[in-house]
């Protein structure tokens, strides 16, 4: 078992912050308004920045990760609108 207080290897944390990347893109587009659902990519987040406490290069992920949270707030905000365009020619 690993020990807690040693810090994760850095591209173990670009990994993680890879993934969450690719999981809040689709979250933004298809969760859109979404709070209870986009509050779960926001504690994602949370827990990321967490980890990368140690790290020589937080500040780099700490503003990366503010700006996802940023935007997950504001998608938040936002109700999905009907297409205005037709579904089918007529």
């Amino acid at each position: 078992m690993a020990d807690a207080s040693m810090p994760l290897p850095i591209r173990t944390i670009r990994a993680a912050f890879t993934e969450l990347g690719k999981s809040v893109h689709v979250a933004l587009r298809t969760q859109m308004g979404d709070a209870s659902r986009l509050d779960i990519q926001k504690l994602d987040c949370l827990r990321l920045l967490a980890l990368t406490e140690q790290v020589s290069s937080r500040d780099i992920y700490l503003g990366a990760i503010t700006d996802i949270i940023l935007s997950i707030m504001l998608s938040c905000q936002v109700k999905s609108a009907p297409s205005s365009t037709t579904a089918f020619a007529q």
